[in-house]
C-alpha cells in the first residue's frame, strides 16, 4: 500500500469538508483529518494569533507526514491560510494532490454554517486578513458553480490516474 495525499484548501464555507467526507467514503485506507476536528481535539491549546496558526499548521503537517509513511491516502481539508509553513509539507517527496477551492467570499459568508462570518471575527483568513492561495496547484475548483459530486469526481479522477491500490 503507498501514500497518496489530498490537501483540500479554500476559505471557510467553501466546502473543504463536505468534498473530503465525500472522498473518504470512496477512497479505501483513506484518513480524513478535518481543521476544525484538530482544532478541538489535539490543538484545542491553539489560539487564532500567527504563532498560533503557525503552529497548528506545523503539528498537522506532521501528522499528515506520519500517517502517509505509514501508507495511508490522506485527505486534509484545512484553511491553512499561512503559506510560508502550510508549503513545507509540498517541498518534500511525496505524492500530493493539491486541491485549491476558489468559491468566492460572499458565497462562503451565505453558507456560514459555523456562523464565523456573522459573529465578524478578528483574524479569519480570507475576511479580515489575507488568504494566499496555493501555488501550482494540481486541480482548482470553484464550488459555487460546481456540485458535490462533480468537485469528488474531479479530485477523485486526479486520485485514480495516480494508481494507488
Amino acid at each position: 500500500m503507498s501514500g497518496c495525499i489530498i490537501y483540500i484548501t479554500g476559505l471557510s464555507g467553501s466546502g473543504k469538508t463536505t468534498i473530503a467526507k465525500r472522498l473518504h467514503q470512496l477512497i479505501p485506507h483513506s484518513i480524513l483529518l478535518d481543521g476544525d476536528e484538530i482544532r478541538n481535539t489535539i490543538n484545542k491549546d491553539l489560539g487564532f494569533n500567527n504563532n498560533d496558526k503557525k503552529e497548528n499548521i506545523r503539528r498537522n503537517n506532521e501528522l499528515i507526514k506520519l500517517l502517509y509513511n505509514q501508507g495511508f491516502t490522506v485527505i486534509c481539508s484545512f484553511l491553512a491560510s499561512i503559506p510560508e509553513e502550510r508549503d513545507k509539507l509540498f517541498d518534500n517527496n511525496m505524492r500530493i494532490i493539491k486541491v485549491q477551492l476558489t468559491t468566492p467570499l460572499e458565497v462562503c459568508m451565505k453558507r456560514d454554517s459555523k456562523n464565523l462570518y456573522k459573529s465578524h471575527p478578528s483574524n479569519l483568513a480570507g475576511y479580515d486578513v489575507s488568504y494566499t492561495l496555493l501555488s501550482n496547484p494540481d486541480i482548482v475548483i470553484d464550488t459555487s458553480n460546481k456540485t458535490l459530486d462533480e468537485c469528488v469526481r474531479i479530485i477523485k479522477e486526479k486520485y485514480d490516474s495516480y494508481n494507488i491500490d
